[in-house]
């Protein structure tokens, strides 16, 4: 994983702003092909994710939170 990685998915908005800020892109992909909007989004770090997306795009994320509901409820198998 790489830095921006592990501060998107840990909520380290100050680390993610710094990253950013100083020509980190947000498009890096991690060896599992994550973006570090990715990792925002699987760990409801909502703050990184906006900060990644670029002033908080709601439509989009709103489609990552459906995704990420859609593949626990497979993964889960219909545990409620």
């Amino acid at each position: 994983m790489f830095q921006l990685h592990i501060a998107s998915a840990n909520g380290y908005i100050q680390v993610t702003e710094f990253l950013l800020t100083h020509g980190v892109s947000v498009d890096v992909v991690d060896s599992d092909s994550w973006q570090p909007i990715h990792c925002a989004t699987c760990w409801g770090q909502v703050n990184c994710f906006s900060y990644c997306n670029n002033n908080n795009n709601l439509r989009r994320l709103s489609f990552y939170l459906f995704v990420y509901e859609h593949d626990i409820s497979t993964v889960v198998g219909g545990f409620s």
